[in-house]
Formats: C-alpha cells, structure tokens, sequence
C-alpha cells in the first residue's frame, strides 16, 4: 500500500458525511469504520481489508451515507 496516501483517524471521528462530494476512496489497514443513515443511525460496519466511499466515486460523485472512524 505504500502507493497511497495513508490517513489516521480518531475513533468517533467523522471521515465523510452523505451529501458530500466525493473524491477519494479509502482502504482500511485497521480498525473499522461505521457507516450511518440520513438519522445518524449504524446500518452497518466495515472492517481491516475493506474498502468503503467507492460507490460515490463510480456512481455519481456525491455520498449516500456518512461514515464515523
């Protein structure tokens, strides 16, 4: 991975919010991230080895959800 740009982020730290414009997706190397509904509410959870924000990349450009470290 060392061709990528790497980010750290404090636990409950919001890494992106739906409605937002896209512009990267990311690569978890640990941890996991929550991904939250309109209501703020856990629909679910992504995890080391997953990737998460490309649909917004591929479909469109804008975020469907809001995603907390």
């Amino acid at each position: 991975m060392s061709n990528f740009p790497s980010q750290s982020f404090d636990d409950g730290a919001l890494i992106f919010s739906a409605g937002d414009v896209a512009s990267h997706l990311y690569f978890i190397q640990s941890g996991t991230v929550e991904m939250l509904n309109a209501q703020g509410v856990v629909f679910a959870e992504v995890a080391q080895g997953q990737t998460f924000g490309e649909a917004a990349i591929l479909f469109g450009g804008i975020r469907a959800a809001s995603i907390r470290a």
